[in-house]
């Protein structure tokens, strides 16, 4: 059986990638493409973009290519596509901070549980006599 529709999807090496963990490790890691892609493929933005357009949707593709729209995602952060692909990766410092926390003598850090003992699911975890 043959398919109806053949989609030249560029290879994981022959478009840029922009990899993000929101809200698990809040970091973004990635790259430029390393070659061109080959034949006549193009990266997926570009079929998604040409099928939102046909169904009326270009208020919602602004971009010109591939590289806007992720210059457009970093932009909130102060970087260009070209200062994250000389890093490879992005993260922001942590906004916070515990501060029922104590500095042990070794410079480690006790955390403490924020809930009451009695509404504890687990208690405080830890070694015994902590």
């Amino acid at each position: 059986m043959l398919a109806d529709y053949i989609l030249p999807s560029a290879g994981g090496l022959e478009r840029p990638l922009f990899q993000t963990h929101a809200g698990t490790a809040n970091i973004a890691y990635g790259g430029d493409q390393a070659v061109a892609p080959y034949y006549e493929r193009q990266a997926d933005f570009y079929f998604w973009k040409a099928l939102g357009l046909r169904l009326g949707q270009a208020g919602r593709w602004p971009w010109e290519t591939f590289h806007d729209s992720l210059q457009t995602t970093l932009s909130p952060a102060g970087w260009t596509w070209e200062q994250f692909c000389e890093s490879g990766l992005y993260y922001a410092p942590n906004p916070y901070q515990n501060t029922s926390s104590s500095t042990l003598k070794q410079g480690k850090t006790r955390f403490c549980n924020s809930q009451p003992e009695s509404r504890a699911l687990f208690g405080n975890p830890g070694p015994p006599g902590v």
